[in-house]
């Protein structure tokens, strides 16, 4: 059962990640500080970006979910 269940997780994880490869929905990467010498790290705040609802097109968890059960139709 957990091993199916780490499957799942994986498989889900995965097409989320290559659609966020893909440029769809926003991305938010990390900024260090150079004259901060210690290990923090900071997130850049845009005002602007905005999450995607999960039902509008440019949404990566949506294009994961169908990915998914495109993938799991076909098999």
């Amino acid at each position: 059962m957990l091993l199916f269940a780490d499957y799942t997780v994986t498989a889900s994880l995965s097409a989320l990640d290559a659609f966020h490869y893909f440029g769809l929905g926003h991305q938010t990467h990390a900024k260090v500080d150079e004259h901060d010498y210690s290990d923090h790290i900071r997130l850049k705040e845009d005002a602007a970006a905005e999450k995607e609802p999960l039902l509008s097109m440019r949404s990566p968890g949506l294009w994961a979910i169908v990915s998914l059960v495109i993938i799991g139709a076909l098999t």
